[in-house]
């Protein structure tokens, strides 16, 4: 399962938190669908909303972790 699979199995679960401040964290969820393209098979772009106005993305250049976090319990 590749990184993007990861995340959109994440918000479907409702287990995908997002940073929004120093140590707080809410959850995500799916504000639109998933955007690929072909010409480049590496790049994604998943929207998602958090609480009642926090919109952004989730791309291919955020996988590092520090934005987002996926919540196992």
């Amino acid at each position: 399962m590749n990184n993007m699979q990861r995340i959109e199995a994440a918000l479907d679960s409702g287990k995908l938190e997002v940073s929004v401040g120093k140590d707080r964290w809410w959850k995500a969820r799916r504000n639109g669908a998933t955007k690929t393209w072909k010409t480049r098979p590496g790049e994604f772009s998943i929207p998602v909303k958090a609480g009642l106005r926090t919109t952004g993305r989730i791309d291919h250049d955020t996988l590092e972790g520090r934005v987002w976090r996926i919540v196992e319990a």
